[in-house]
C-alpha cells in the first residue's frame, strides 16, 4: 500500500506541477493583459495582441502534450515500483478503467482550451476590423454601434461558456480523484 500511495502521489504531483507551470506560462504569454481595453486601445494595429494569442496557441499545444504524456505514463511508472505480478495486473486493470472514465473529460478540457484561444483570436480579428468603431472607456470597450457590441458579446459568451465547462470538468475530475484516493488509503 505504501508503494501504491507513493506511485499515486508522484503521479498527482506531476499533474499539479504541469498545471502550475501552465498557469505561469499563460501569465508570461500575456493572457492576463490580453483583453485589457486600455492596453488594446494603445495597440493600434493589434499586433501585440495578436502576438499574445499566437504565444497562447503554442503554449496550449505544448502543455496539452505534456499533460497527455503524464496521464498516459502511469503503466511505465508502475514498472519503477516493486509490485507483485498479481498486484501489477490489478493496477493495470484499475488504471485502464480509470482512464476510460477520465480521458474523455481530460481531452475535452484541452479541446476547450484550444477553442477558447481560437475565440480570443476571433475577438481580436473583429476588434481589428472595427478598429475605428470602438474605444476604451473606463477600462471597458465602448462600441459606436450595437451590431459590434452584439458581436463582441457573442464571442465573449463563447469564451465564458468554455471556461465554465472547464470548471465543471475540473470539479468532476477532482471529485473522482478524491474518491479514488480514498479507495487506496
Amino acid at each position: 500500500m505504501a508503494r501504491l500511495r507513493l506511485l499515486n502521489q508522484g503521479f498527482l504531483s506531476d499533474i499539479a506541477a504541469i498545471q502550475n507551470d501552465y498557469a505561469a506560462a499563460l501569465d508570461a504569454d500575456g493572457i492576463n493583459v490580453l483583453l485589457d481595453a486600455v492596453r488594446m486601445s494603445n495597440d493600434k494595429d493589434l499586433a501585440e495582441s495578436l502576438a499574445i494569442v499566437a504565444r497562447l496557441e503554442v503554449t496550449v499545444e505544448k502543455f496539452a502534450a505534456k499533460a497527455n504524456a503524464v496521464m498516459t505514463s502511469f503503466p511505465e511508472r508502475m514498472k519503477g515500483y516493486d509490485f507483485k505480478e498479481s498486484s501489477k495486473d490489478g493496477l493495470a486493470i484499475g488504471y485502464e478503467r480509470g482512464m476510460d472514465k477520465v480521458m474523455p473529460q481530460f481531452r475535452e478540457t484541452w479541446d476547450i482550451e484550444k477553442e477558447v484561444v481560437g475565440h480570443m483570436n476571433d475577438l481580436l480579428i473583429m476588434l481589428k476590423e472595427k478598429r475605428d468603431d470602438w474605444a476604451a472607456e473606463e477600462e471597458m470597450f465602448a462600441f459606436q454601434n450595437d451590431e459590434d457590441l452584439a458581436r463582441f458579446n457573442e464571442i465573449m459568451a463563447k469564451i465564458n461558456a468554455g471556461v465554465e465547462r472547464q470548471d465543471e470538468i475540473r470539479e468532476q475530475l477532482s471529485k473522482s480523484a478524491a474518491e479514488g484516493m480514498e479507495g487506496i488509503q
